[in-house]
């Protein structure tokens, strides 16, 4: 993290903590740590953090509970004394929001309510007026919060909070608890659910600078553009306003998501048929046991050889070549399943027998490399996550520390390995064929070679994806209908899953998000490939213009 991003975090951090007094000028790292230092132990720091706290309070928790947008659907509602025909109801038009609002503790926020809406007891009535579904599960959970129903205590306690670390960078997401959400429900008499409990996120700015994005629970009516209606206008004389709310939903499968389904079980059932057949087959075929075999050309021994052994002739009739055909396919049909045998694709992979010619030492840089993608991709896709983040500065400081720190290079490895092979492998072919090159078939066999199982991850990822899983942020990232504005990963695979077939996905749309955000490396190695035969053409035939033009491209990468 350099200093431009580290006064950023800073500045963030200010005024996530509402710190309005002297200004701080940060120079460079030393002065932010010295800030942080001091900022950790001043006295104004909890007071400020319950400042925070107080202001989202009053902007999400007010809102949903004792909220003015129910002004109009509600007669003058106030708590009455309970009596036979009669429940206790509230008045939210004249509730003390300004003492609510400097409320830290749930048990104080009841009593203040409780002893204000006892001091006003008539023998009004709750009647909506027009109010959704939303608006009406939230009055009835207002009721219940005050009646201190089991559910609702559980859900107002799952709401996200002001969390510890905040001068340590832990100022992303107050994520409350998201389980404790799910698990409410409102029942009625007969035990059935009123409303189940809904988790969502709601994203909070302050002008154009990003602020926490808070968890809340509410009924499961009340969509994204309901809450919106709710929290998103602007208060006035405030700082902070409710960007966007996004609410986690188990998405019904699509047709789509059905005929990707359809599609894997008939693979699955070919992989289960094709091993079943090989077993069987093997059981029959004596004396050729063993590991070695399973990597063998698996023909059939029991297929029609229709090329003549002996100057006998065949008689031409018509029945002898239908049995010719049905057994010939037949036998084709055998092939194709074995195909699919998990003990020879298997033995395949697994084999660790190598050819004469082969870069033995290859493997061993890409495990090691394969490593090392993973190492710096579990830190980096978490970042976003951590509660610390301004100790990155220090750790990354470390000797230790530098191969998590420099793992992009981790993935340049890969391109020497893709680019030495290329050159190594078309080389020899030169070289056996008198120095002449199949264009054509050189780049159909690479397409062919990766597009059909890239197509089928794609799919995949498309439309089976947002079932996987479920959690906090995971809608937020796989929802395949998100609110209007909204785009998510599997949105943008939606709209231009074609850029990825055609390997143009790194340099259309150009924005950095894309359709399976780690596929740009294939769509890179592609646009390498279809330049490689030019450079490497030039080597073998002229050696010295190869290697001029080598050099150039070299010089501009490292320029650029």
């Amino acid at each position: 993290m350099d200093y431009k991003n580290t006064r950023m975090l800073l500045v963030i951090l200010m005024l996530a903590v509402g710190c309005q007094g002297q200004q701080h000028i940060i120079k460079n790292e030393g002065d932010a740590m010295k800030f942080i230092a001091k900022q950790r132990y001043v006295n104004s720091y909890q007071a400020k953090a319950e400042e925070l706290q107080a202001a989202v309070d009053e902007l999400i928790l007010t809102p949903l509970m004792y909220s003015e947008v129910l002004e109009p659907e509600i007669d003058a509602v106030k708590m009455t004394t309970p009596t036979k025909n009669t429940e206790p109801t509230l008045t939210t038009t004249n509730l003390p929001t300004t003492e609510i609002a400097n409320v830290t503790d749930f048990s104080t926020l009841v009593t203040i309510v409780t002893n204000y809406t006892t001091r006003n007891v008539t023998e009004t009535t709750m009647t909506p007026k027009h109010s959704s579904k939303c608006r009406e599960d939230l009055g009835t959970f207002q009721l219940d919060l005050l009646k201190e129903e089991h559910y609702a205590l559980m859900m107002i306690d799952s709401y996200g909070k002001l969390p510890p670390g905040l001068l340590q960078g832990d100022i992303q997401y107050w994520f409350g608890l998201y389980d404790e959400c799910l698990n409410q429900s409102r029942k009625v008499d007969d035990g059935k659910d009123n409303f189940k409990a809904e988790y969502c996120i709601a994203g909070l700015y302050s002008g154009k600078t990003k602020l926490p994005s808070i968890g809340i629970c509410v009924p499961d009516s009340c969509s994204n553009s309901d809450l919106m209606e709710i929290l998103g206008p602007k208060k006035p004389n405030s700082l902070l306003f409710v960007s966007d709310v996004m609410c986690n939903n188990v998405p019904e499968y699509s047709a789509a998501a059905i005929i990707c389904l359809i599609f894997l079980s008939f693979f699955g059932l070919m992989i289960i048929s094709g091993t079943i057949y090989d077993v069987l087959k093997r059981r029959q075929d004596s004396g050729q046991d063993g590991f070695e075999r399973l990597a063998e050309d698996h023909t059939d021994k029991h297929s029609v050889n229709i090329t003549p052994t002996t100057n006998r002739t065949t008689p031409n009739t018509d029945t002898s070549h239908a049995s010719v055909k049905i057994r010939t396919s037949l036998g084709l049909f055998r092939d194709i399943l074995l195909c699919f045998s998990l003990l020879i694709n298997g033995s395949k992979i697994l084999k660790t027998k190598q050819g004469e010619q082969s870069l033995g030492a290859l493997n061993g840089i890409r495990v090691i490399s394969l490593w090392w993608v993973m190492l710096g991709h579990t830190y980096v896709f978490a970042m976003t996550l951590f509660s610390n983040s301004t100790k990155i500065i220090e750790v990354l400081s470390r000797f230790t520390f530098q191969a998590v720190g420099n793992a992009t290079f981790s993935v340049d490895s890969f391109f020497f390995l893709s680019g030495l092979l290329v050159t190594y492998l078309t080389l020899k072919y030169l070289q056996k064929h008198d120095g002449k090159l199949n264009w054509l078939m050189f780049y159909v066999h690479r397409y062919l070679r990766l597009t059909p199982v890239y197509a089928m991850v794609i799919f995949v990822y498309t439309t089976l994806t947002p079932h996987f899983a479920n959690g906090p942020l995971y809608q937020s990232f796989f929802d395949p209908n998100p609110p209007p504005g909204v785009e998510s990963s599997v949105t943008y695979c939606q709209k231009y899953w074609w850029t990825n077939l055609l390997y143009i996905n790194n340099l259309y749309p150009s924005s950095l998000v894309e359709c399976i955000g780690w596929s740009w490396y294939l769509a890179n190695d592609m646009q390498f490939y279809i330049i490689s035969p030019f450079v490497i053409y030039l080597l073998y035939h002229y050696f010295f213009v190869g290697v001029a033009f080598w050099s150039a491209l070299l010089i501009s990468c490292f320029g650029s």
